[in-house]
């Protein structure tokens, strides 16, 4: 057996500082690079759904499509993401071109509708009718300054107010103070000639008021709309005859019961001085379900409207009505 081989102390020193080999260095450096490159890159790639989101946002597209022809009812998101328009792709989905854009809509040249008249014919016709029927002028086709009332109808008059339509209330206060000026006679005079002028085709109601209603109700029951015949003109006139003014004025007790009857035009005649609250307009809008047109004739013993008289004009503006005041000085006189 040969002998094991000992390094001396001497011999290991020199070993141990001898020079190194510069190949095996850069092996190492280079083997560290690489590894620390993949790390890197493994980080970079971020999986799907993991990282930060890019919201799309964009309208709806509706697409009519064929079924049956196994066509897509629906974009996909490749559709929505790619540079054309929402029409375009709509129809890139539908596999067909793109249609024309419907031209806009011109106003100016609108094609006729059967059965409707336009505005200017309604018009024209409703200013035949009444001229053909009373000889009145373009001046009183219903609007907000010559008393309302429904298009197309007869007009009538009462007091200065004038109204068209074909079913007429007339409310007329009979308090103790139209006895003065001879204020009753006047107002019953108005009536007499504003009923003679009704055609039969028309309905009419007379109301006179003071704290209480007194309506015009010869056939008994609940009172209701009257035919212009003559026979009930005729009742008419004997029921204003025998109407005697007394007593306060209480507007709501006339007026609540005139818009029950559904009428298209109102005539109201007071000479009172009180005004109508606003709890008081306010229940007249919420009756007057026919959309009636409230005409208000005032006597008033001052020069121009007071303050209370202008609650009566509001009353008449709201309802496209006529307001007309007129002073009993110049009545006197």
């Amino acid at each position: 057996m040969a002998e094991r081989e000992t390094i001396s102390e001497y011999d290991y020193q020199r070993y141990a500082n001898r020079p190194q080999d510069s190949w095996g260095w850069l092996s190492s450096v280079a083997f560290h690079a690489v590894m620390f490159s993949l790390v890197a890159f493994l980080l970079y790639q971020v999986p799907k759904g993991i990282g930060e989101e890019t919201v799309q946002t964009g309208g709806i597209v509706l697409v009519n499509a064929d079924l049956a022809a196994n066509e897509k009812p629906y974009l996909e998101q490749a559709d929505i993401e790619s540079p054309d328009t929402a029409e375009n792709a709509a129809a890139a989905a539908m596999g067909g071109a793109v249609a024309e854009q419907t031209p806009a809509l011109d106003l100016d040249n609108l094609p006729e509708l059967p059965g409707i008249q336009s505005s200017e014919d309604a018009r024209k016709r409703a200013l035949e009718a009444q001229q053909a029927g009373t000889g009145i002028s373009d001046v009183a086709l219903p609007n907000a300054q010559n008393g309302g009332g429904k298009i197309g109808q007869d007009a009538v008059r009462f007091g200065g107010l004038v109204g068209t339509g074909s079913r007429f209330v007339y409310v007329v206060d009979r308090s103790g103070s139209m006895n003065n000026n001879s204020l009753m006679q006047s107002a019953k005079a108005e009536l007499e000639a504003s009923l003679n002028s009704l055609t039969e085709h028309q309905q009419f109601q007379l109301i006179f008021y003071n704290d209480d209603a007194l309506i015009f109700n010869p056939t008994g029951g609940a009172p209701k709309m009257m035919q212009a015949t003559k026979d009930n003109i005729q009742l008419a006139l004997e029921f204003i005859g025998q109407t005697a003014a007394s007593g306060g004025t209480v507007h709501m007790a006339a007026l609540e019961p005139a818009l029950t009857l559904n009428p298209d035009v109102v005539f109201f005649l007071t000479d009172a001085d009180e005004q109508l609250t606003q709890p008081d307009m306010a229940k007249l809008s919420r009756l007057n379900k026919s959309n009636a047109s409230i005409n208000v004739l005032v006597f008033g013993a001052s020069t121009n409207p007071t303050p209370a008289n202008r609650t009566y004009e509001r009353l008449a503006k709201e309802t496209r009505g006529m307001f007309v005041y007129k002073s009993t000085m110049s009545l006197r006189r």
